[in-house]
């Protein structure tokens, strides 16, 4: 997990780290441009579906 300059970590690996926890492999998702850098570089172990409007 990366860490932020403070030594915490950051909310997108915390994120991802809990959803790990809680057992998902796939997500649902139309990310706008404030998501983006949620899901870039997602996870391989993630199925990502991008979802249509």
């Amino acid at each position: 997990m990366q860490r932020n300059t403070s030594g915490q970590p950051t909310v997108r690996d915390a994120v991802v780290d809990l959803m790990r926890r809680l057992g998902m492999t796939s997500v649902f998702a139309n990310p706008g441009s404030t998501e983006l850098p949620m899901f870039r570089d997602f996870p391989e172990d993630f199925r990502y579906v991008l979802g249509k409007r």
